[in-house]
């Protein structure tokens, strides 16, 4: 491998690594902010669901449901399905830089470089299941301020 070819590895190194820290940025605040959000849903649930003294009005209850829409709506097209986006960006630069680099270093690397890695399926799945699950966690607050309610 001559001179230009390492200088060539070496950036698409830098790239490949840039897209994986990235990804590995986001994955560490993005299952947090998940977290978080499903906390709450949860200890609003406990709180409407374990408090005697408080009983919500028929008024509160279409609040919360129309507000519950909206979260789910809301946290499914701008945050989880653009985090996915962009997850899948990252994967996909991540990828097409390795499979440069075993390109520049010989056939019997490149081999050993799976095209079809299955990220892109387990991905939308797993954001699919993210979303189902904030779902339930709000489908859960509003059953409980129809238990209340009634």
């Amino acid at each position: 491998m001559d001179e230009a070819q390492q200088r060539d590895v070496e950036a698409l190194k830098h790239l490949a690594q840039s897209a994986l820290d990235r990804f590995k940025t986001r994955l560490d605040w993005e299952w947090k902010a998940r977290f978080g959000l499903w906390t709450a849903l949860g200890a609003a649930t406990a709180f409407t669901l374990g408090s005697d003294k408080w009983q919500p009005s028929w008024g509160h209850f279409r609040v919360i449901f129309l507000a519950m829409i909206a979260l789910v709506l809301i946290y499914g097209f701008f945050f989880s399905w653009s985090v996915h986006m962009l997850h899948q960006k990252d994967i996909k630069i991540w990828t097409a830089c390795e499979r440069e680099i075993a390109k520049k270093l010989g056939d019997n690397v490149l081999d050993a470089v799976d095209e079809k890695t299955g990220a892109n399926t387990w991905a939308i799945f797993l954001s699919i299941g993210q979303l189902l699950v904030t779902g339930l966690f709000a489908a859960a607050l509003i059953f409980a301020f129809y238990v209340k309610a009634t």
